[in-house]
């Protein structure tokens, strides 16, 4: 994202640019993340999760309990231990669908599993320790600048309505941020449109890979008369996607243009580094890189 606001206001100052897994996100709660979220996968994933929802508020005095013997209460202070929950619980479909595998579908815990196995799995596909004080004060710039300018995710709560300890909408940017008299949450709906029409209109040499099955694709940028620009999505893929990992005809234009624009042959690496490349990838973004993109 970043990179291509850099382009933006200073469009001379690289040769070009790649902009992996990055959204063009309009308004406090784009609505184009939940239809995405309505037709990824197969209905019966997507039921699965909303039921795995449903089944961690509903076990909600052991799942708190894990949260205080995890961390502490304390940590929780800006949301609260329930409504950190709230936010992970919220979260975790579009969390599932970023991160893991479509395969993992058939490990999702149905309403005769143990609390053992929810609070697991939930710990495996959107962890409430991401919403405690700590990853907060990393993240806080985002969620301001996410709230006054790049604006943010929209979430569907209404079927965990009487589950929930916050109101229904309450999953926005600013909601995340501390409160203060410099920091005023006033979003400016025209500065991703400015952005759009600069990259429509005078963009060159842009080139965005995206992963088909992460929620941010259908946010994914418009390349309009960009000249000598490229956008990639892969197939089955998450918010790990990368130009190593399109198929072979997309690859080779992709490869093409970096080389025409460097002056430099692509030397891929052995498949061995690009695994490894991939796991820490995925590994760090993992750790908070949210809405989730950065």
């Amino acid at each position: 994202m970043t990179s291509v606001y850099h382009r933006r206001f200073y469009p001379g100052d690289v040769d070009g640019t790649i902009a992996y897994v990055a959204p063009q996100s309009y308004g406090a709660a784009d609505s184009r993340y939940v239809d995405f979220l309505e037709t990824v996968g197969d209905a019966a994933c997507r039921d699965a999760l909303k039921g795995f929802q449903q089944e961690v508020l509903s076990r909600r005095p052991y799942i708190t309990s894990q949260m205080k013997i995890e961390l502490g209460a304390a940590a929780y202070s800006r949301l609260g231990v329930d409504g950190a929950l709230d936010v992970a619980v919220i979260e975790l479909p579009f969390a599932f669908w970023q991160y893991r595998d479509p395969a993992l579908c058939n490990g999702v815990p149905a309403s005769d599993a143990s609390d053992g196995a929810v609070w697991q799995f939930l710990n495996l596909v959107n962890a409430p320790s991401l919403w405690a004080d700590e990853a907060f004060d990393q993240f806080e710039p985002y969620y301001f600048q996410a709230a006054v300018e790049l604006g943010y995710p929209g979430y569907d709560d209404s079927h965990l309505a009487g589950l929930l300890t916050v109101p229904l909408g309450f999953d926005v940017a600013s909601t995340q941020v501390v409160p203060g008299p410099t920091k005023e949450m006033v979003l400016d709906p025209m500065a991703m449109v400015d952005v759009a029409s600069w990259l429509a209109t005078e963009g060159s040499r842009m080139l965005f890979v995206y992963g088909e099955n992460d929620p941010y694709s259908c946010a994914a940028f418009e390349l309009g008369a960009a000249t000598d620009s490229y956008r990639f999505f892969v197939p089955d893929d998450n918010h790990g996607a990368s130009i190593s990992d399109l198929p072979a005809p997309d690859q080779a234009v992709a490869l093409a243009a970096l080389s025409a624009w460097s002056g430099v042959a692509p030397q891929p690496p052995p498949p061995e580094v690009l695994a490894r490349a991939r796991e820490m990838r995925l590994q760090a973004r993992e750790m908070r890189l949210r809405p989730r993109s950065r």
